[in-house]
């Protein structure tokens, strides 16, 4: 084998690498990536709150069509998005932020089993992400109706 055929072999092996790298990063960055995240709020005067927030990571534009609590097996939307309606266009690193009442917890006889957040787009993508904080006030939730 001589010279010409190991310089040609080479360049096409490193072609090949970078054909199955792009192919790859392409896929990636066509998927629907949202990160979705809950916590509580404390406001004026002592007043908390269940901030649900979903922060677009795609590197395209997204449309929030629904914003909720992820139940056992269905999933619950609420409209607590502080006078922005939805749907909401996310532009690449944009957030949303739905507000919902502490209280929501004890009011309702469905949040004992909220096992995380959700959200639904335009594009029908439908992501669920679970919430250890909001699993443990479900799960005082629970304890509470109970007693």
């Amino acid at each position: 084998m001589e010279w010409k055929d190991l310089v040609t072999f080479g360049i096409a092996v490193i072609g090949a690498v970078f054909g199955v790298y792009h192919f790859a990063k392409s896929i990636a960055s066509e998927h629907v990536r949202l990160v979705l995240t809950a916590r509580v709020q404390v406001g004026p005067g002592g007043a908390r709150a269940i901030v649900l927030e979903a922060v677009n990571r795609s590197a395209f534009t997204v449309t929030i069509t629904a914003i909720g609590f992820a139940l056992d097996g269905t999933d619950f939307g609420f409209d607590a998005s502080l006078g922005r309606d939805l749907p909401q266009r996310l532009e690449p690193r944009a957030a949303f932020t739905a507000v919902a009442p502490l209280s929501i917890a004890d009011e309702t006889d469905w949040f004992p089993r909220v096992r995380g957040v959700y959200a639904g787009t335009a594009c029908g993508a439908q992501l669920r992400r679970p919430s250890k904080w909001l699993r443990s006030l479900a799960k005082e939730a629970r304890s509470a109706a109970e007693a």
